[in-house]
């Protein structure tokens, strides 16, 4: 059953990798949350299922083009470019949305794609637009 699971999920995520691509190809990252929030949408009840199972969700894989087309543009436009810096920043971040989406699932996506996104939109601060409050060497 656990290597049945695997399998569906490494599926699901290539599926949903290829889908996010897709998006980006022509929308670019234009509200890029929405193609993740339809495919999950369409099988939450897989993912219902993979979270009674598991504490996270099986989409670690697909985040790289979130990353590479909103989160680290943000940060290089405000600076932020130390490559270990960028990894907490990649770490918070997934984090964040990975329990968003979690709730939304377990909440049976009840909000829809439109009002999802803007509420992941919002929970990603515009980087930059604001200037870093402190500058790590400071803090030391």
């Amino acid at each position: 059953m656990e290597g049945m699971m695997n399998d569906l999920e490494e599926y699901l995520s290539g599926e949903l990798l290829q889908v996010v691509e897709e998006w980006i190809k022509y929308n670019g990252s234009k509200s890029i949350f929405l193609p993740y929030l339809r495919y999950i949408k369409e099988h939450q009840y897989v993912y219902q299922v993979t979270l009674s199972n598991r504490k996270a969700l099986p989409i670690k894989k697909s985040f790289q083009p979130l990353l590479e087309h909103l989160i680290f543009p943000l940060c290089r436009t405000a600076q932020i470019t130390d490559e270990e810096e960028l990894l907490y920043y990649n770490v918070y971040f997934q984090s964040g949305i990975t329990m968003v989406l979690k709730c939304w699932i377990e909440n049976g996506c009840k909000k829809s794609d439109e009002e999802m996104n803007v509420i992941l939109m919002n929970c990603v601060p515009m980087i930059s637009e604001c200037q870093r409050i402190i500058d790590v060497s400071e803090n030391i």
